[in-house]
């Protein structure tokens, strides 16, 4: 018998090691069917999947996904090269988190009383996202006949004529020199937005709006030492961009600075009428938003909006138009977003400074579900308005989705079955721009019922033969919205693309016509 061993047994419940694992393809796909994949993938996502390995990377930065994500945000113009970058992924991350501003097209902005209409594109030649304000221009032509119910009243033409203001834009967000010369990145992201969270900084400012993502817990309000791989100046720009405005002749003496915002109510706020305004603001689920007025945010509650933003130049919000620079940071950094989940892709501020004066103006991006007509909802849309001696009006003409609605069987073809799906529910005007009578945000006239409840009349004299007239009431008020009521008059159903509004007590017929706006997305 042997002696025993001088090295101890190893007890049998031990599993002896594993043979060495012969290496083998990670990816037997092939690399058509792996772009495919990813090509479902969001930006965020596809640099994450890039960081995994070399061979996912090589996939990953493929350019035609990053073509496809820049193209996804950029409507009514195709993208064929990523100009002034060397890549579609450098073009992206540079315009990166902004790239929802040209994807909104519609924005409108919260200057006092009159307000304004910005229509934002990407301009391909530049590389550069750009807004400017839509205005409109009517040559008001007298017709010889007048208004069938009343001869007194003088029908006049009204042919507007949208332009956009290009000599002073409104928003300019180039590509930056060093992002355009960059090539290939030695990792991903490049930018601190692409991660999958912003890189969160210290509340040195008090405490802000109540934290409202849902997926995560509130910040401490305490001071805390946070070490992060970007500098606190290079995570302020991310939400701060210079925007090169005014550089002509002559040249602008402001500073102009875009800034992004932060949601103050959830996404899921139901989508408030003319009629409910008041309520909704105070029937917020958000807690940060049952104490603030109505004039605190942006929209206002008469324009339906998946979420609001504070509105920090509002004349009643503790932020005032115009104050020091110093107390202007201060404001932006208590109610910046302090993470993706608390930024707004439905608003922004701008801001224009000199000296230790700045001024503010929010933006709103218009939901396309509230201006896209539909079968049932015809004249749902941005339209044009004759206002006589204020100018011309935006509107949006708003036809809110009444619960417990009846649904028409659309499979009838005859012409009550269409004017009975067409000719229904509540019609609201609300002025996108305003007048010193009337300002932005207010509702212009109301339809409460375009079905057989409202009708007046079906007019039979030219030149509206044929058209529907129903009961409408019109917002009038003194200079300054002073001692506003609702007036008598008729709202008359010309086309899905014309409306006129017939001022009782003025004798005064105003017409509206639809702006199509996909035709300025092209530079």
């Amino acid at each position: 018998m042997d002696p025993p061993s001088n090295h101890a047994t190893a007890p049998s419940l031990f599993v002896p090691a594993a043979p060495p694992v012969t290496p083998i393809d990670t990816f037997p796909l092939p690399g058509e069917l792996i772009g495919a994949i990813l090509a479902y993938l969001p930006p965020r996502d596809l640099a994450r999947v890039a960081r995994v390995c070399r061979a996912l990377r090589e996939h990953a930065l493929a350019d035609w996904l990053w073509q496809r994500l820049v193209q996804a945000n950029v409507p009514g113009v195709r993208v064929t090269r990523p100009y002034p970058c060397a890549s579609f992924r450098a073009l992206y991350v540079a315009h990166e988190p902004r790239w929802f501003v040209p994807r909104r097209k519609i924005w409108i902005g919260s200057s006092e009383t009159f307000g304004k209409v910005v229509l934002a594109r990407y301009d391909p030649r530049r590389g550069c996202i750009e807004g400017y304000q839509l205005l409109a221009v009517s040559n008001h032509t007298t017709h010889d006949h007048s208004w069938p119910l009343d001869e007194r009243v003088v029908v006049q033409a009204f042919q507007p004529e949208l332009v956009l203001h290009r000599d002073r834009p409104v928003l300019q967000l180039d590509v930056a020199a060093d992002a355009a010369t960059a090539a290939a990145p030695a990792s991903l992201p490049s930018s601190p937005l692409l991660a999958s969270n912003f890189v969160p900084l210290p509340n040195t400012f008090g405490a802000g709006p109540t934290h409202s993502a849902p997926d995560e817990p509130p910040p401490s309000n305490t001071t805390t030492t946070t070490t992060t791989t970007f500098s606190p100046a290079s995570f302020a720009r991310a939400y701060e961009t210079r925007m090169r405005i005014g550089s002509g002749r002559p040249p602008d003496p402001f500073r102009h600075d875009f800034l992004l915002a932060r949601a103050v109510t959830p996404s899921t706020t139901t989508t408030t009428t003319a009629s409910s305004a008041a309520a909704s603001t105070t029937s917020s689920t958000s807690t940060n938003t049952t104490t603030l007025p109505a004039a605190d945010l942006w929209p206002p509650p008469t324009v339906p909006a998946p979420h609001r933003v504070l509105r920090p130049a509002s004349s009643t919000s503790p932020f005032a138009p115009y104050y020091s620079h110093h107390d202007a940071t201060g404001a932006l950094l208590r109610n910046r977003p302090r993470d993706r989940a608390e930024m707004s892709t439905w608003g922004f501020h701008t801001r224009a400074w000199m000296g230790p004066a700045s001024q503010y103006e929010t933006f709103a991006a218009l939901d396309p579900a509230h201006y896209t007509p539909t079968p049932t909802k015809v004249f749902r849309g941005i339209w044009v308005g004759d206002y006589s001696g204020h100018g011309c009006e935006f509107l949006l003409v708003h036809q809110p989705d009444e619960e417990g609605e009846d649904v028409v069987d659309s499979s009838n073809d005859n012409d009550d079955d269409d004017n009975n799906r067409i000719y229904r529910g509540r019609l609201e005007a609300i002025k996108l721009t305003g007048d010193p009578n009337v300002p932005r945000g207010e509702c212009t006239f109301v339809a409460d019922d375009l079905g057989d409840g409202g009708l007046d009349c079906v007019l039979a004299e030219p030149p509206f033969a044929g058209v529907r007239v129903v009961k409408s009431r019109g917002h009038v008020a003194h200079t300054g919205f002073r001692n506003d009521c609702y007036m008598e008059s008729r709202l008359l159903l010309i086309s899905p693309d014309r409306l006129a509004q017939f001022w009782v007590g003025f004798e005064h017929i105003s017409f509206f016509e639809r702006v199509n706006i996909d035709q300025f997305l092209t530079p």
